[in-house]
């Protein structure tokens, strides 16, 4: 038999029928198959990831510490040039730093003198003016008993005692003035206490004022004579004061001219130089007259 006759022979052999559900139970044994598998090789993962944990661990804080020990290095160089940087300016001005610390307790010392001269003198100013104030209270009142003892004789001339209104007035204008070379004076000692400011009011300067009279000017019909400072108040000052808080100018200031305080009955004004202007017309700068400007008086001569 030839090769064809046999493959003839195999062709024509019966087939044999496929078993019924044949098909679906070889899909039941694979999806068997298969689940097992993987039932056996999830303990293996398990067993795996816990073997291999301890490794990741060490191996992620190595890395940690590389880049953390990376980080310092390159903030130790940056201090290092820093510190090199600062080593070199300081060397160039030590010498320099070393003469203005030098000089700077002398500046100091010197500044602390001199303001200390200026207190001095100031008070010395304001004693002097204190024993002036008493002196022509004195004549004040011996004026007045001379002027009672004319009146009570007979034959005094009118014009002469026009003449004693005059001197009285005058005396009065005088006395005036000198009560604002007292507060000027007052100011200013004030003011070296108190970082060269000027106070708020008049009342805040008892103590520089001594009493509630230099307040009080002698022309003033209704004012007092009370000096205790306990029953006076700021309203019975016959001075308007005009500079609460002003810094005391110097030499040069065009603040100088600033009026402080005005008398309400003669006009005198007292500039914050510790000056006073007599604005009746009798005194140095007859001609002179006030200015307002940005809601401040000032003084032009």
């Amino acid at each position: 038999m030839n090769a064809a006759e046999l493959e003839s022979v195999l062709r024509s052999a019966p087939v044999p029928p496929v078993p019924a559900g044949l098909r679906e139970r070889l899909g039941r044994e694979a999806r068997a198959a298969m689940s097992s598998s993987w039932e056996n090789a999830a303990p293996e993962k398990e067993t795996f990831l816990k073997r291999a944990w301890p490794l990741l661990w060490i191996g992620g804080g190595l890395l940690a510490a590389a880049a953390t020990w990376v980080v310092q290095q390159g903030a130790i160089e940056d201090l290092r040039s820093r510190f090199a940087a600062g080593t070199g300016s300081s060397e160039v001005s030590g010498p320099a730093a070393k003469d203005s610390a030098a000089g700077a307790p002398e500046a100091a010392s010197e500044g602390f003198q001199g303001r200390r001269e200026e207190v001095v003198q100031l008070r010395t100013e304001l004693a002097r003016l204190r024993a002036d104030e008493v002196r022509i209270r004195s004549l004040a009142a011996e004026n007045r008993g001379l002027e009672a003892r004319l009146l009570e004789r007979s034959g005094v001339a009118p014009e002469d005692l026009a003449a004693m209104d005059a001197a009285r007035e005058r005396a009065a204008s005088i006395r005036c003035v000198n009560n604002l070379k007292q507060i000027g004076l007052a100011l200013r000692v004030w003011a070296t206490d108190y970082a060269d400011r000027f106070p708020g009011d008049f009342l805040s300067m008892t103590n520089e004022l001594t009493t509630p009279i230099v307040l009080v000017c002698p022309s003033d019909p209704g004012g007092t004579t009370n000096s205790a400072w306990a029953l006076f108040r700021e309203s019975q000052s016959s001075y308007e004061y005009l500079a609460p808080g002003m810094s005391v100018p110097n030499g040069s200031d065009e603040e100088r001219n600033r009026v402080a305080a005005r008398c309400r009955i003669h006009q005198h004004v007292l500039l914050s130089d510790g000056s006073v202007q007599m604005m009746d017309g009798t005194g140095a700068n007859p001609t002179g007259h006030l200015v307002s400007r940005n809601g401040k008086l000032y003084f032009v001569p």
